[in-house]
């Protein structure tokens, strides 16, 4: 528990909640103990903050967790893609390159998630979010993976996992 004197903090820690200090450590097992013994107020924070995170997950279905989990097959289709639309606008072959890597980087912008924008505020990528709970928390949150289930999916993806 917080050394908090600040009594609606303390309330918050002793209420029972749906997404409480128990049970987000038990669905966030690889946060370390430092950080879990932080004060209630990073307890609710962390929580909420992960909750967003989760939120825009299923939101948005990102397919990526960052740029290195993107295989190789796949950025090469997305280059032939961009380079056959430049070809097809009659853009110069000269150009083709740059539009190709501008392609490229928008995929990954929109399809990996800590370097998509944040659903509740566009003005903030997801890797912003995790990094102001953490300094928030006064620790360290890194997400290292998520798993988006989907209706008529569950069997499937379970068995992925």
């Amino acid at each position: 528990m917080s050394n908090s004197t600040n009594p609606r903090l303390q309330r918050i820690a002793k209420a029972p909640r749906k997404f409480g200090r128990r049970n987000y450590r038990q669905a966030f097992p690889f946060l370390t103990e430092e950080f879990k013994s932080r004060c209630v107020y990073s307890d609710v924070h962390i929580a909420c903050s992960g909750g967003d995170v989760a939120m825009h997950i299923a939101a948005i279905a990102p397919e990526f967790l960052t740029e290195a989990d993107v295989d190789a097959e796949t950025i090469a289709k997305e280059r032939e893609i961009a380079a056959n639309i430049a070809k097809k606008d009659g853009k110069p072959d000269a150009i083709i390159p740059k539009i190709v890597e501008g392609a490229v980087k928008k995929f990954y912008k929109e399809n990996c998630l800590l370097t998509q924008q944040f659903v509740k505020d566009p003005k903030k990528t997801i890797q912003t979010v995790i990094d102001e709970t953490a300094k928030a928390a006064g620790g360290k949150v890194e997400l290292t993976k998520f798993l988006r289930f989907k209706a008529g999916e569950v069997a499937a993806a379970t068995t992925e996992a």
